[in-house]
């Protein structure tokens, strides 16, 4: 549509009916696209709980893994002597999804051992509650039971015992191919 000077104006084309909207229009839904985008908007809470506890405190968990038994370690660093006597600590280990042991712990405590199964995974949650139950500090790290070189070593100790070592030899060979394997191999003289 040309307007009173000759030149074009692009209107935009109605997807429903494929035909040219005019301006008036175009303006018309863009007025009411900013209206409802300033309705739906996420607004900031207009006022703060100043009664609400802060963020918790990160704690930083270490772990010595073994095949046996796990010991986690961690620093309260970030507590005044006061504020630690008025806290309790509560450590949870779970194994897939369920909880293998929970206690309640003083905050004088900071090393906690547990008993594992070999190959298992291990998620270890400590939280640092205050008087009124409130969440002051946590810290979370996951581990996987595995063999320490030093069960490695005792291991080897006893593999050494128990055979010696000096090669043995052996008379039957296990045969980790399949058979058409061997048979081809044999037959064609390519062993």
């Amino acid at each position: 549509m040309p307007d009173d000077n000759g030149q074009f104006i692009l209107a935009p084309v109605s997807t429903a009916t494929g035909t040219r909207r005019s301006a008036d229009s175009w303006d018309f839904d863009r007025q009411i696209h900013q209206e409802l985008e300033h309705v739906y908007r996420p607004r900031p809470p207009l006022f703060n709980d100043f009664s609400s506890p802060g963020l918790p405190k990160p704690i930083k968990l270490s772990v010595k893994t073994s095949a046996v038994e796990c010991t986690v370690t961690w620093q309260l660093n970030n507590f005044s002597v006061k504020s630690k006597a008025n806290c309790t600590q509560q450590i949870e280990v779970s194994d897939d999804m369920v909880v293998c042991n929970s206690e309640d712990l003083n905050t004088d405590v900071t090393r906690y051992k547990f008993g594992t199964i070999p190959g298992n995974s291990y998620s270890v949650k400590l939280c640092v509650l205050d008087t009124r139950g409130n969440l002051v500090a946590e810290g979370s790290v996951r581990c996987k039971a595995v063999f320490s070189v030093e069960e490695i070593d005792k291991l080897m100790e006893k593999a050494v015992a128990s055979i010696g070592t000096q090669m043995q030899s052996f008379c039957y060979l296990q045969r980790s191919k399949p058979t058409y394997y061997w048979t081809t191999s044999i037959g064609t003289g390519r062993a």
